[in-house]
């Protein structure tokens, strides 16, 4: 288990104009989970303003599981910061149509939820598609090649973003991803629009224009990985 980290590290988005990437995503950015066994990470999260450690969440691929016949791939995630807690198992099967996902959160019962890709999924610069979503129409757009540069590690990612359009509300959430060459996602940030409760308070954060739409950085997610 590693240290606490009470503060997010420093880090540089470095843009990298003309530059060329192909990657296959091989895991559920909105869930921090890659599909392959073994695999075990602990994200840190950051609100802002402050950029203060908020909660930490420990992610493990335990490995492949049979359930209603199904292959499936079963994650833990456990709360905490020193003593973690399992708080939620994840089975993930794979589809013609999509992904499935039964999630069993603690004291709760099972869900089950159809994510809207195959993987794995080709991300390049220019990617874009709409596909809909529980009722709402998701953007999502590969806008360019950066270099993330948290000091002494570095990491060369497509910026993959996506926002909900729905047709009768505002828009209140885009997300901002940063998918390196292994397919896996090295940052995550969360940003809120018009009509969300804490936008005021966000008013001074970093801010991210979609459509004539702005957006406020409301936190980061960072894999302990990128720590020196």
């Amino acid at each position: 288990m590693k240290k606490s980290k009470i503060y997010e590290p420093d880090f540089r988005i470095i843009e990298l104009p003309g530059e060329r990437m192909e990657v296959e995503l091989r895991c559920d950015p909105s869930f921090f989970g890659v599909f392959e066994e073994g695999y075990e990470v602990e994200w840190y999260f950051y609100d802002y303003p402050e950029r203060r450690l908020t909660e930490v969440v420990l992610t493990r691929c335990v490995g492949k599981v049979i359930i209603n016949g199904e292959e499936c791939f079963e994650f833990h995630s456990f709360d905490g910061e020193r003593n973690f807690e399992l708080s939620r198992q994840s089975y993930y099967t794979f589809r013609d149509d999509g992904i499935y996902c039964i999630t069993r959160e603690k004291d709760k019962p099972a869900v089950e939820e159809q994510k809207d890709y195959v993987l794995p999924l080709k991300l390049y610069p220019g990617f874009e598609r709409r596909a809909e979503s529980e009722g709402e129409v998701l953007l999502e757009r590969v806008t360019d090649v950066v270099l993330l540069d948290f000091g002494p590690k570095r990491f060369k990612c497509l910026r993959y973003l996506w926002v909900s359009e729905p047709e009768s509300t505002e828009r209140m959430v885009a997300v901002e991803t940063f998918i390196d060459d292994k397919g896996w996602n090295i940052l995550f940030r969360r940003y809120n629009g018009r009509g969300w409760k804490n936008i005021e308070r966000l008013k001074e954060c970093p801010k991210m224009e979609i459509e004539g739409e702005t957006f406020y950085l409301w936190y980061d997610c960072v894999p302990d990985f990128v720590f020196p």
